[in-house]
């Protein structure tokens, strides 16, 4: 009776470490700063250094990494963001508490910076909180419109605004107004596949398959990775109670 025990305490441990360095795959450059800055022109040393303390429990060490990185490359997003960004890469319960705590703490400490609520509101949005984003959004508006640090991460929260606006219209079925954040995010990403397929979306539930259909044949255009335009537009008319159409 003790073996099977200790075997099956054994496989939860086995299963517990590869879940956690699963997420520890997530912890990277790209994915904590790579929408800041390049990372083909320089090395950020110190972010590998600090991603090399979080990961060995070096709360502290990181911290004064990510600070002497954000001293030296003024145009990275701030130290509390960034290393709530670490802790929700992590993507248990408890880090994700403390995500959100640095998270509060960036909003108070950096309000001109739009990061730390884009990302409160789609933390909001993840967990149905639907009205707590669109508030948040409808915050952090005005702040993306005056924020001019740096270029690329100013294309960025304006993308992930519309973005994030277009996803509470279609949780509400509010088509029209969907389609015009979809279509503002057309524009300023036209290489976007997703933007392209979810336009291609709502031009459906807007009652324009014949529209739907280019939008989501731009998106294959651009990306393999989407549905194909016939498949995507099938599934639009099958959902919508037509199987002729999607059969067609």
């Amino acid at each position: 009776a003790v073996m099977p025990a200790l075997l099956m305490a054994t496989s939860a441990v086995a299963q517990q470490n590869a879940a956690q360095q699963k997420a520890f795959e997530q912890l990277t450059k790209k994915n904590l700063i790579g929408k800041a800055v390049s990372l083909s022109n320089n090395g950020y040393e110190e972010i590998d250094k600090a991603i090399q303390r979080f990961r060995n429990g070096d709360g502290v060490g990181a911290v004064e990494f990510l600070k002497a990185a954000k001293d030296k490359y003024p145009k990275l997003p701030p130290v509390d963001t960034i290393y709530a960004k670490m802790h929700f890469a992590i993507r248990n319960a408890n880090a994700v508490k403390a995500g959100l705590v640095y998270l509060e703490r960036s909003v108070v400490s950096n309000p001109e910076d739009p990061e730390a609520f884009l990302i409160l509101a789609d933390q909001a949005f993840q967990g149905r909180r639907i009205t707590e984003a669109l508030a948040l959004f409808d915050m952090v508006d005005p702040i993306v419109q005056k924020y001019s640090g740096n270029t690329k991460r100013k294309l960025d929260f304006t993308v992930r605004l519309l973005a994030g606006r277009a996803a509470v219209a279609e949780s509400r079925q509010q088509w029209d107004e969907a389609q015009d954040y979809l279509k503002q995010w057309v524009e300023v990403s036209p290489e976007s596949a997703a933007a392209h397929h979810r336009l291609g979306g709502t031009l459906f539930q807007n009652g324009k398959p014949k529209e739907a259909f280019a939008a989501f044949s731009k998106a294959r255009e651009i990306s393999a990775e989407v549905p194909h335009p016939y498949v995507a537009l099938g599934q639009m008319f099958s959902r919508a109670g037509d199987p002729t159409k999607a059969r067609r």
